[in-house]
């Protein structure tokens, strides 16, 4: 039997692998930017979900299923999808934070861009370590990791399967507390040399009161903040690679879980 007879055999079995698929690509920070087409999400999304059930050893029979049984399934399999995703969006979210930090000591707080995907205006520094960030994990091979966790989703959670616990919670709650730790370490370096450039602002001010401080100051914490940065992109390339294998690890986790 050919791979289209088995899916419209089982269009139903189908459906639902769709949607798991379908609603992790819709939520991940990756497949579910604003800048890719609609088509192109939906299309992958059925190629994917194609070759996913076409690996499947059996399937599940739903001839005999209620409409309201099959609908609270749909639900399900896109909550799956999407709380797998999520987690995904909290550790790229890591960013934005260290960039608002970052902001708020070298006085760019008072500015920011607005950011189409997360449809929110965000910090500039955080929109620049965003980009990095983005193509780091590109660079690391993620993209063929995330589409090696949504086949992996279906080892640990049958389609029929799965279901919500204290442990997921714990999940999420360890995530939200790991990345904003990490956050912290990502641009501690620039929060210590801003804290040392005040230190040396004042004691020049001491020396000489006429100096403005905010005509020099400024201009000097920015400079030297992005002088820093320019140093932070080799060893950020080596912290990222760490933390992009936590957010993997933190993923299987929670598929495990759901299991």
């Amino acid at each position: 039997m050919s791979g289209f007879s088995v899916i419209y055999t089982h269009i139903d079995v189908f459906l639902l692998v769709l949607v798991r698929v379908s609603a992790f690509i819709a939520v991940s920070p990756v497949f579910g930017r604003k800048g890719i087409p609609a088509t192109t999400k939906v299309g992958f999304s059925v190629i994917l979900a194609s070759i996913i059930m076409l690996g499947f050893d059996t399937l599940p029979d739903l001839g005999g299923i209620e409409q309201t049984a099959y609908i609270m399934l749909v639900v399900k399999e896109a909550l799956i999808g999407i709380s797998v995703s999520f987690i995904t969006v909290i550790f790229f979210s890591i960013f934005y934070a260290a960039g608002q930090l970052a902001d708020m000591q070298m006085g760019f707080s008072v500015g920011g861009i607005y950011d189409v995907q997360m449809q929110m205006e965000v910090p500039l520094v955080g929109n620049f370590l965003y980009a990095m960030g983005f193509l780091t994990f590109i660079v690391l091979n993620g993209v063929p990791k995330l589409v090696f966790l949504i086949y992996s989703m279906y080892d640990s959670i049958p389609i029929t399967g799965g279901s919500f616990n204290e442990t997921c919670y714990e999940v999420f709650y360890n995530a939200f507390s790991f990345t904003y730790a990490y956050a912290v370490k990502l641009i501690l370096p620039l929060i210590l040399l801003m804290l040392v450039t005040e230190f040396l602002l004042g004691v020049i001010i001491k020396f000489m009161p006429q100096m403005n401080v905010f005509v020099i100051g400024i201009p000097v914490k920015i400079g030297m903040s992005l002088l820093l940065l320019n140093f932070l992109i080799g060893p950020a390339f080596q912290f990222l690679d760490v933390y992009f294998n936590d957010m993997f690890e933190s993923a299987m986790m929670l598929i495990r879980s759901m299991g």
